[in-house]
């Protein structure tokens, strides 16, 4: 029921009472003629009383009466039946017409009842709508704020964000794409200075030096593949081979040469 109804019924309502109210008035009305003629009716039935003792009085003083006394009693005494039966016709009537409108007053007021029932119903409906809206509206405005702003994040990313701010998170899947991207950047790398990578040296298959150094400061040499020989001093560091030495990388290593 919207809202064009519901004005609608307020309308019939406000009708209803003005026809309620003018029908009390009629009523109320009808009710003080009713008196009235009430009050005329019973002044007849004591005139016509009064007059029939007045009659029955004459006809004791006097002798028998005639012909024309007769004839005048008579019409005196249809004269008052009539008028009785004139008053009480009238009544009747009046009383009818008084029930007849009594009863349509009855209706008005069921009706009245009934357009108030429809129109507090067609409210709550309308209550009912205008807050089925405002959840609707509550409900797609915290969806819409959730989805740009990210306000509820699930537990496991809580979780995730706490251990970081603490500084104990755990090496995880972030952990291992960065190792794996700083392994395939030394991959990259031509550490031997000759204009090839690591990553070539190892498709190519060229031999990797290993170069020790033992706890006791012994000399120790150690050849690899191609015949390059390494020295190994006591003091820890390692010397590299002529051909080496001669492409300009000098400088002390130890253990391993990175890259292998």
């Amino acid at each position: 029921m919207g809202l064009k109804q519901v004005q609608e019924l307020e309308s019939q309502l406000a009708d209803a009472r003005a026809q309620l109210q003018e029908a009390q008035a009629r009523a109320e009305g009808l009710r003080t003629y009713i008196k009235r003629l009430t009050g005329a009716l019973k002044a007849a039935r004591t005139a016509w009383i009064k007059s029939h003792t007045e009659l029955q009085e004459l006809k004791r003083q006097q002798p028998p009466p005639g012909a024309p006394r007769q004839a005048q009693e008579l019409q005196l005494t249809a004269a008052v039946q009539q008028q009785q039966e004139r008053v009480v016709k009238q009544l009747r009537m009046e009383l009818a017409a008084e029930k007849a409108r009594n009863a349509q007053l009855g209706q008005w007021e069921l009706r009245l009842k009934e357009q108030q029932a429809e129109l507090e119903r067609g409210k709550a409906a309308i209550a009912a709508e205008r807050r089925a809206l405002l959840e609707q509206e509550d409900l797609s405005w915290g969806a819409q704020t959730d989805s740009d702003h990210g306000w509820w994040d699930s537990e496991d990313e809580e979780e995730e964000d706490d251990a970081w701010l603490r500084g104990d998170e755990k090496e995880g899947d972030d952990d291992d794409w960065f190792r794996e991207d700083e392994k395939d950047d030394d991959e990259e790398i031509d550490w031997e200075g000759d204009g090839k990578t690591h990553r070539q040296r190892k498709e190519e298959g060229d031999g990797e030096v290993d170069r020790t150094e033992e706890a006791g400061g012994e000399e120790e040499a150690v050849e690899d593949e191609e015949g390059e020989e390494e020295v190994t001093e006591a003091s820890g560091e390692v010397r590299l081979a002529p051909q080496l030495m001669a492409e300009g990388l000098t400088g002390p290593l130890t253990k391993k040469r990175r890259g292998t």
